[in-house]
């Protein structure tokens, strides 16, 4: 009766389920300067296992915002006006690269990351100082066998 509560206890065991649930989500934090490496390697993974890998840029909001207030005038109001004049004609794609740094700054506070480049694994593994996705998905992998 003992061994057979201890074996549920162990079987139901939620470590035991996370570690045997295939990756499914890589989030790359990092910024223009470091160049990430390895995606390509990772494609057979993204095809066969629905891996997917997301990649932010965390320096892209400041690279906006010195284009965005490039050459306004020194009254307050006219800068206002202008600075949202350029925000409002921004192109889809510049919106939608602004809108994927929000969402990577806020997802990097959320897991607490103080430092890049930075990669986290399914929400649960960080490793930091890797710029080559392979290499981090090897040590993810030595650390989480199923």
């Amino acid at each position: 009766m003992l061994l057979s509560c201890t074996l549920t206890v162990f079987l139901c065991s939620p470590c035991l389920h996370a570690e045997a649930k295939k990756l499914q989500l890589i989030e790359v934090f990092t910024d223009s300067e470091l160049h990430i490496i390895g995606q390509q390697h990772l494609s057979s993974d993204v095809r066969r296992n629905g891996l997917e890998v997301r990649i932010y840029q965390l320096d892209e909001i400041h690279h906006f915002e010195v284009r965005i207030s490039k050459n306004l005038p020194s009254d307050s109001g006219q800068a206002r006006r202008q600075a949202l004049e350029r925000i409002y004609q921004l192109s889809r794609t510049d919106r939608a690269r602004l809108q994927r740094t929000t969402v990577g700054l806020a997802r990097a506070v959320h897991y607490g990351i103080d430092r890049y480049p930075a990669m986290v694994f399914d929400g649960q593994l960080v490793v930091y100082g890797l710029t080559d996705l392979e290499a981090a998905l090897a040590h993810y992998r030595r650390r989480h066998r199923p």
